[in-house]
């Protein structure tokens, strides 16, 4: 079960960030990368600097949520970078010497696109101030266990998590299987099926430690020619999609529409 507070006392104003926090505070780092990656960023926010502001998040989502926060913006705009921001609020935990746990997998087919956008935000203003460096460890890979959740809660559980994601939007897949697949059915294209992402088998702070942030970001996350040719694949492959759908569309449309 989880706990209902409502504003002002007022039971048609449920505080669901707020009940929804203090169930997962208490679960395992596999539920908090499940969900974040599902969640509705407007409505998540607050959670998301709980999560962070906790010395045991998991690396897995630390890098996540600091490569979906697009840091190529702030390279950018360096003068629009607050400290109060998720990503600000990660730089800060990292110099505190946060995030020591390392046990989760997320695949580099999360973050490729960020990665790259950042890398060359960086070769575009090679001059310019930055607000911060590049916090090379969060740049993985993050090869752990694929996170997983037990398949059903208890019927109370289920409920108010049912209840909760009605009104603030979001799911909690029970594996990283299941994930996959919801992204997949979303139209979702694993850049790592289409190019080779870099086996690295060895620390790559330690054997990257020569090269610019650039060169660091193709060494992880593979050349920016192997990624062009990968992401013009992958959009081939959604237009066949699209295609595909509007004949299905149009087939069902001339069996039933009655005005030719």
């Amino acid at each position: 079960m989880i706990q209902k507070t409502y504003f002002n006392d007022d039971q048609e104003d449920r505080l669901y960030s707020d009940d929804l926090w203090s169930w997962l505070k208490n679960q395992p780092q596999d539920v908090w990368l499940l969900w974040i990656r599902c969640a509705n960023w407007d409505q998540a926010d607050g959670i998301m600097h709980r999560m962070l502001n906790d010395p045991r998040c998991d690396l897995a989502i630390v890098s996540w949520v600091f490569w979906l926060s697009r840091p190529h913006y702030w390279i950018e705009n360096p003068d629009k970078f607050t400290t109060d921001s998720l990503l600000g609020q990660i730089i800060a935990n990292l110099e505190k010497g946060f995030y020591g746990s390392s046990e989760l997998y997320c695949s580099r087919s999360e973050t490729v696109h960020e990665a790259h956008a950042y890398r060359k935000a960086l070769l575009d203003r090679p001059d310019a101030p930055r607000p911060f460096l590049l916090p090379r460890l969060l740049c993985g890979p993050f090869a752990g266990r694929p996170a997983a959740v037990p398949q059903q809660y208890d019927a109370d559980t289920e409920r108010d998590l049912k209840e909760i994601f009605d009104n603030i939007d979001g799911s909690l897949p029970r594996s990283e299987q299941e994930y996959r697949k919801d992204r997949e059915l979303g139209w979702q294209v694993w850049l790592e099926d289409l190019m080779p992402f870099p086996a690295i088998d060895h620390d790559p702070i330690e054997s990257f430690a020569h090269l610019d942030d650039p060169g660091f970001i193709e060494a992880i996350y593979g050349s920016q020619e192997s990624y062009q040719l990968a992401l013009e694949k992958a959009r081939a492959i959604n237009r066949q999609r699209s295609e595909e759908q509007s004949r299905q569309l149009r087939k069902r449309r001339s069996k039933w529409w009655p005005f030719g």
